[in-house]
């Protein structure tokens, strides 16, 4: 799993990024919501939304997700 360890001083090579968008599942099975917390602090400048239910991957799409990219989009 190192491969998605964030690594030291990360946040230089994300200055190009517009918009960082953080969306986590409660009752997430494959990933503990308290991750959440540290991804927070993390990403300072991120859209955090905390989501009712399990969903991990969003087979069935995430509106909300699909609305931020068009406003950012232009």
């Amino acid at each position: 799993m190192k491969e998605f360890q964030l690594k030291e001083n990360f946040q230089a090579s994300l200055k190009g990024i517009p918009a960082i968008f953080l969306n986590h599942s409660k009752n997430d099975r494959d990933a503990p919501f308290e991750s959440l917390k540290f991804y927070k602090s993390a990403f300072k400048t991120a859209i955090v939304r905390e989501l009712a239910g399990k969903e991990h991957t969003f087979s069935k799409g995430l509106p909300q997700l699909a609305s931020d990219l068009k406003y950012f989009a232009g």
